[in-house]
């Protein structure tokens, strides 16, 4: 395995070239979807998720002062994407079961309103980052208090995420599925 001093350029700086990238995704991949492992027991979903991170640092050329600071980065960014998986799979279930037992007649229904949820919760991942935590956090019947408190942020950063995650998606969703999303929220 490479030293931390010759594992990147030879400065302490991290800088992205498609060579650091590579060392730098097979050093830390398999450790991070272990680390999602703990939290989450679909593996499938734990390699998505650090993919996704990678993904995020290579598009951003995200640069980091220190090999420490990267590594630390690493793992809360995965961390925090566990969270919001967690978060967007507890509503999903919600969602199930308020859904009524369908038959043979309702299964076309059935996939028409899937496709709608899909849809709706594409719109969702698409908010910005706050929007869209405010918004998962109400979807599971949160008070605006509480998610202050788990973001760690005022009570009217809370109100005004939530009032712009809801303008947003009024203006791109469907009847249908803004329907849907008055039902969960």
């Amino acid at each position: 395995m490479l030293s931390e001093e010759r594992f990147f350029i030879k400065s302490e700086q991290v800088r992205w070239s498609e060579d650091t990238f590579h060392k730098t995704y097979d050093r830390f991949y398999q450790a991070l979807v272990m680390y999602a492992m703990n939290y989450i027991s679909d593996q499938a979903m734990a390699e998505d998720i650090v993919q996704d991170v990678f993904l995020t640092i290579w598009e951003n050329k995200t640069e980091f002062s220190s090999i420490p600071s990267l590594r630390v980065y690493l793992y809360n960014a995965v961390r925090n994407h566990v969270i919001d998986w967690q978060r967007k799979k507890k509503v999903e279930e919600r969602y199930v079961r308020l859904q009524p037992p369908t038959n043979d007649i309702d299964i076309e229904n059935s996939y028409v309103k899937e496709e709608v949820y899909n849809q709706l919760f594409a719109a969702i991942d698409r908010l910005p980052k706050r929007q869209r935590e405010v918004l998962l956090h109400t979807m599971e019947k949160r008070k605006v208090k509480e998610i202050a408190e788990l973001m760690d942020i005022s009570v009217n950063s809370v109100k005004t995420q939530k009032q712009r995650a809801i303008e947003t998606l009024r203006k791109t969703l469907t009847h249908t599925q803004w329907l849907l999303l008055l039902q969960l929220i």
